[in-house]
């Protein structure tokens, strides 16, 4: 696999579950200094757990399996394309009370079960987290500063 689909891949899922929990509708604006982000968005991911899959988000905020990453928790699990992600350790995706709970088992090496729906029927599935690789980490950064610098370059202007 390319380098550069791992590092999108990752940062597919970083995204994605924790705005579905905060309702998944409008675009998070960043309003620290770019040091700050840069340096707080690092440490953050280098803590958080790496499921490895690449998802699509509907308009409803229903989110699907669209890839699963060779060799990451996901495949390891028995994720599939289609899947579509129901709950995380029976946390509703886009219960936005929730989101401070889902932050908690989202580590490295903690086990999760997730429900899922796959042909119409509900299913859990145990998956452990892994750490999330450094080019994950790298692309994941590198693509929120240039929204960051985007966004202050038209703050400027």
């Amino acid at each position: 696999m390319k380098r550069r689909d791992w590092l999108v891949l990752g940062a597919l899922l970083l995204v994605a579950i924790p705005i579905s929990f905060a309702g998944g509708k409008e675009k998070y604006k960043c309003t620290h200094s770019t040091q700050d982000c840069l340096d707080g968005m690092s440490a953050s991911l280098k803590k958080s757990g790496w499921l490895g899959v690449e998802l699509n988000s509907s308009e409803t905020g229903e989110m699907s399996v669209k890839r699963v990453i060779p060799g990451s928790p996901a495949e390891a699990a028995g994720l599939k394309i289609g899947d579509t992600l129901v709950a995380l350790n029976d946390l509703k995706y886009g219960d936005e009370t929730k989101k401070e709970a889902w932050m908690a088992v989202n580590v490295p090496g903690k086990e999760v079960t997730l429900t899922i729906t796959r042909g119409g029927y509900e299913k859990k599935i145990a998956v452990t987290l892994a750490q999330r690789p450094a080019e994950v980490i790298a692309q994941q950064v590198g693509m929120h500063m240039l929204d960051h610098a985007g966004e202050t370059a038209i703050a400027k202007n």
